[in-house]
C-alpha cells in the first residue's frame, strides 16, 4: 500500500511539472498575435492575454514547490549528500541570503519602493530552485523523462514553426534576416537574442547532455534558425560548443587539447560570425520602429550613473531591472530600467556583493550535481548573460535544470531495468 502511494504521489508531481513545461508556448502565443496585429508601433507592448498566462505560469511553478515539500520532501525525508565540504553550501547560502535581504531593506528603507516591486525583482530566483529538485525527481522517478524529453522536443518544434511563419509573414519588428528573406524570427520569445539563447541551449543539449538527442534534421534547422536570428551571442555560443564537441570527440590526444580548446573559438568565430556580418541586412532603427538601445548602450547608462558606494556594493533597488516590473506596471519608478542582461541585472538590483555570490553558489550547486558539464553550462549562461536575462527567460529558466537532470541518468531507451537507488538510502 505504502508503494503505490509513492508512485501516485510521484505521478501527481511529474504531472505538475510536465503541465509547468508544456505552457511555456502558451505564454508567448498571444504576444506572438499581438506582433502580427499591432504590425509597427513605438514600444512592444505585451497583450492583456499574455500576462494573464505568465500570473498562470507562476502560480503554477510553486504549486509544483509547495507540492514538492509537503509530498515528497518531508514524507520521505529526502536530503542532500554533498561529496565535498557541506559547510560550505551553508555558509555561501547564508551570506547569499544575507546579501539579498540587504538589499531587500535597502530598497524598502531608502529607495522606498513598493513591495509588489520587490517581489517581482526578487521573482528572478523563483526557478532557482528547481536545480536540486531536478536532480532529486531523476535519482527518485526517472521514469518520467521519458514523458518529458518529448515535451521539450515538442516545444522545440513549436519554436522553430514559429520561426518559419515569422520568416514569411511576421512585420520586421527587429530587422529582416540575412539576403532579406524576411523578418527576424523570434518564436514565441518576441525576441530574437532570447530566441537564440532558448536554441542555443537545444543545440548545447544535443551535443553533450546523454539522453537528449534530437534528429538530425532538427539540429540542422536549429543552427539556422540560430543564424537567421542574427544574435551574435547566439554565434558565440554554438561556436563554444561546437569547438568543445569536436575537442571532445575527435582530438584524443589530452597534451594538445588545451591549445585546441584556446584556438579553436576564435577560428570558429572567423569562419561562422564574421563572414555572416557581412551579409547581415537589418534595417536601421528608425525603419525597424522598436528595435530599442543595444546592449552596450544599457550598460554604459547604467554604469556612467552617479552611483553611491552602497548602490555598488548592494544594488540600486530590488525590481528596479525587471523586465517583470515594466510588464506590470510600465516605468514610473525613478532610476528604473529594463536590463536585458542577467549579469548587469543582478549588480543592478543585488550589487557586486549579491552579484558575486549568486554565481559562487549557482557554480557549487551545478558542480555538485552535474559534475564536469557545470563547465559547459556556466560558459553558455556567462556569454547569454550579456544579452538577455537567463532569470526571468521563461522556458530557458524552467528547462535548463530539467535538461540537466537528464545528463546523470543511466539507463538505455529511458526503460530502466530497475528503480533508481533512494538517496541517503531512503
Amino acid at each position: 500500500m505504502r508503494i503505490n502511494i509513492s508512485i501516485n504521489r510521484w505521478k501527481i508531481c511529474y504531472w505538475l511539472l510536465m503541465v509547468c513545461l508544456l505552457w511555456a508556448p502558451v505564454t508567448g502565443i498571444f504576444d506572438v498575435i499581438y506582433i502580427f496585429r499591432q504590425k509597427y508601433v513605438d514600444v512592444l507592448l505585451t497583450s492583456p492575454e499574455a500576462t494573464a498566462t505568465r500570473v498562470v505560469r507562476d502560480f503554477l511553478i510553486v504549486i509544483f514547490y509547495i507540492y514538492f515539500i509537503l509530498f515528497i520532501i518531508i514524507p520521505d525525508r529526502i536530503k542532500l549528500r554533498c561529496n565535498t565540504n557541506g559547510n560550505i553550501f551553508v555558509i555561501s547560502i547564508l551570506l547569499l541570503s544575507s546579501s539579498i535581504l540587504l538589499s531587500v531593506l535597502y530598497s524598502i528603507l531608502v529607495v522606498k519602493l513598493p513591495l509588489m516591486v520587490i517581489a517581482l525583482g526578487l521573482k528572478s530566483f523563483l526557478y532557482v530552485p528547481l536545480f536540486p529538485i531536478a536532480w532529486i525527481f531523476s535519482k527518485e522517478y526517472p521514469y518520467a523523462f521519458k514523458g518529458i524529453r518529448k515535451a521539450i522536443l515538442f516545444i522545440l518544434i513549436i519554436e522553430l514553426l514559429f520561426g518559419l511563419l515569422e520568416i514569411r509573414y511576421a512585420p520586421p519588428y527587429h530587422g529582416v534576416t540575412v539576403f532579406g528573406l524576411g523578418s527576424i524570427p523570434e518564436g514565441t520569445f518576441t525576441h530574437y537574442n532570447i530566441y537564440a539563447a532558448f536554441l542555443s541551449f537545444m543545440i548545447m543539449g544535443h551535443l553533450f547532455i546523454r539522453n537528449l538527442s534530437i534528429t538530425k534534421i532538427l539540429f540542422i534547422s536549429t543552427l539556422i534558425m540560430i543564424f537567421l536570428a542574427q544574435s551574435r551571442s547566439g554565434w558565440v555560443i554554438v561556436a563554444f560548443l561546437l569547438s568543445i564537441w569536436f575537442v571532445k570527440d575527435f582530438i584524443k590526444d589530452s597534451s594538445i587539447r588545451g591549445a585546441v580548446v584556446a584556438i579553436l573559438p576564435f577560428f570558429m568565430l572567423l569562419i561562422i560570425v564574421l563572414p555572416s556580418m557581412v551579409f547581415v541586412a537589418r534595417q536601421t532603427a528608425a525603419q525597424r520602429g522598436v528595435m530599442g538601445d543595444p546592449r552596450w548602450h544599457i550598460w554604459a547608462t547604467y554604469l556612467t550613473r552617479d552611483l553611491s558606494l552602497s548602490q555598488v556594493g548592494i544594488g540600486s533597488g530590488v525590481g528596479l531591472a525587471s523586465q517583470a516590473v515594466f510588464t506590470y506596471f510600465g516605468d514610473p519608478f525613478p532610476g528604473q530600467f529594463v536590463a536585458d542582461s542577467m549579469h548587469l541585472a543582478l549588480f543592478a538590483q543585488y550589487g557586486l556583493l549579491g552579484m558575486t555570490l549568486f554565481y559562487c553558489v549557482m557554480f557549487l550547486i551545478m558542480y555538485e550535481l552535474y559534475g564536469w558539464i557545470t563547465f559547459i553550462v556556466s560558459m553558455v549562461i556567462l556569454i547569454m548573460g550579456f544579452t538577455s536575462n537567463f532569470l526571468e527567460t521563461y522556458p530557458i529558466n524552467l528547462l535548463l535544470p530539467v535538461m540537466l537532470a537528464f545528463h546523470d541518468l543511466d539507463f538505455g531507451h529511458f526503460s530502466p531495468v530497475k528503480p533508481a537507488p533512494r538517496i541517503n538510502g531512503y
